[in-house]
């Protein structure tokens, strides 16, 4: 054959052609390549390529192992299907590198690491670094540098579901604990602080608060607090506060009639002030206070007392200023002597009255005639 574009070529239905530059052409009439196959290829053993390969149909390779050592480059789209069992792809590392790395250009995006773990950037932006759930991605997890972030951006809640719920450090140290069909527990430096009951609460340590409210308190322990308000207030130990206001009660039973101020012990540090209850009249109502004060002017002022406390002891002051006439007791009152006090006009008395029998009997002092 001595044509100027073929070396040889076999006549009929030009199943192979070798034109002067030496390309081969199988079932192709003008070869395009150096080895130029218009048709399937079956090729059984070892071959080895050192040039490109290009194909325009289907490549099926079929074996045990198929080793490649190229870059696949310039794809439109590649569709990987199994048809078996089987994963659709396998990716084996005998070495220290790498099991897989994605890159957006030339910026690695995705790797899967050496022993499988899975990496990301750090998430600089909104589309950097970020694993995102949903066809909104309405819920993401990402790095920022600095923090980790679980967002959850839709409309709806998010639920974190698990027969018990553990929150820890890293280290494993206790933060908090949700326990199935159990308590809720909290930790401060690992160690249980507070925790749900079927009763109510369980706190360890002190309880600092501006104020507790409710119908039944009852407190244990040591408590610091601004205000207790409640209808009924019991307490064990010790309590601080800036103020008590209202009706407490402690360790008494059996009582009756208009609450009163009980407390087992009292330790005070500092100013201790009694509020002054100033008599319009003559009795001297006991459940008002323990001082009050009164001016008499003329006549004859009979006093009487009423609601003193019946199972405890009870003692209250009276300041009486006397600017004329005289004063008189009830006759359950006994002074020293069992004789009154001398009570000059122009002067103030300072009187003091105790009963232990809830007013019965009333033990009085004086420390009279004080100069205005």
């Amino acid at each position: 054959m001595t044509r100027a574009r073929e070396a040889a070529r076999l006549i009929g239905n030009n199943t192979f052609r070798l034109d002067s530059n030496n390309a081969v052409g199988f079932n192709s009439t003008t070869p395009d390549a150096m080895f130029d196959i218009n048709h399937g290829l079956t090729v059984a053993g070892i071959s080895t390529f050192t040039g490109n390969v290009t194909m325009t149909g289907d490549l099926t390779v079929q074996g045990t192992t198929t080793t490649l050592e190229t870059v696949i480059q310039e794809v439109g789209f590649m569709n990987i299907q199994a048809n078996s069992s089987t994963p659709a792809i396998g990716v084996t590392q005998s070495g220290a590198g790498s099991i897989a790395a994605f890159y957006d250009g030339a910026t690695e995006v995705v790797t899967i690491k050496n022993g499988g773990n899975i990496q990301l950037p750090d998430s600089t932006s909104s589309i950097v670094g970020r694993i995102e759930i949903g066809d909104g991605q309405y819920l993401q997890l990402f790095h920022n540098r600095t923090d980790s972030y679980i967002d959850n951006n839709g409309a709806g809640n998010l639920y974190i579901r698990s027969n018990s719920f553990l929150v820890q450090k890293y280290t494993g140290e206790e933060f908090a604990r949700f326990n199935t069909d159990g308590a809720v527990e909290l930790y401060y430096d690992n160690v249980k602080k507070f925790e749900t009951t079927g009763g109510g609460i369980n706190i360890t340590g002190i309880v600092t608060a501006t104020s507790f409210s409710g119908s039944d308190i009852n407190v244990t322990g040591i408590v610091t607090s601004n205000s207790f308000s409640g209808s009924d207030i019991n307490v064990t130990g010790v309590v601080t506060a800036t103020s008590f206001s209202g009706n407490v009660i402690g360790n008494s039973t059996g009582l009756s009639g208009t609450p009163s101020i009980v407390i087992d012990d009292i330790d005070i540090s500092g100013a201790y002030t009694q509020t002054i209850q100033a008599v319009s009249a003559l009795d001297i109502d006991c459940s008002t206070g323990n001082y009050f004060t009164k001016t008499i002017t003329t006549g004859t002022n009979t006093f009487t007392f009423s609601n003193a406390p019946s199972t405890r002891a009870y003692s209250f002051t009276l300041e009486l200023t006397h600017t004329g006439g005289t004063a008189s007791w009830p006759a359950s009152v006994k002074w020293p002597g069992d004789t009154p006090p001398t009570l000059n006009t122009g002067t103030t008395h300072l009187l003091i009255f105790v009963t232990d029998d809830g007013g019965t009997r009333w033990r009085a002092a004086s420390l009279a005639n004080y100069v205005n």
